[in-house]
């Protein structure tokens, strides 16, 4: 789970929350405690950008997460964002222990697919403005 900056400029990551029952309850709390208003959920595609099984199980998470929670949720594209966070790791040079933690590509891969959400909104801004000019 990732977090941003009031600015929505930089995504943070937080931990990694577990898929259990209680999982509901733990994005709430998260929600309140960071006054979120806005949830980013990893969209799984396959690399031609079709739906995988993966992708159903996805989507009636976030059917399921817009009804108990009321908050708006947004899917986003998550293609590669393991790769990346298990290349950043090599690039951090962390030691092979500490490259092999699941939880760590997890926080990474949130972090990853935030901050592409927030880049997004950041650049459709721009093009905005430059069209008003």
């Amino acid at each position: 789970m990732s977090i941003s900056d009031p600015t929505l400029t930089i995504a943070q990551g937080l931990f990694v929350l577990e898929n259990n029952s209680g999982i509901f309850d733990e994005i709430k709390k998260v929600c309140a405690q960071y006054d979120v208003n806005l949830i980013v959920v990893g969209l799984p595609l396959s690399l031609s950008g079709n739906y995988s099984s993966k992708t159903a199980e996805v989507l009636k998470f976030i059917d399921e997460l817009k009804s108990r929670l009321g908050i708006k949720v947004v899917k986003w594209d998550e293609r590669l964002t393991t790769k990346i966070a298990q290349k950043s790791k090599i690039d951090m040079n962390l030691k092979r222990k500490k490259r092999q933690n699941k939880n760590l590509d997890d926080i990474i891969s949130s972090t990853l697919i935030l901050q592409s959400y927030l880049d997004f909104l950041k650049n459709k801004e721009k093009v905005i403005e430059q069209d008003e000019v």
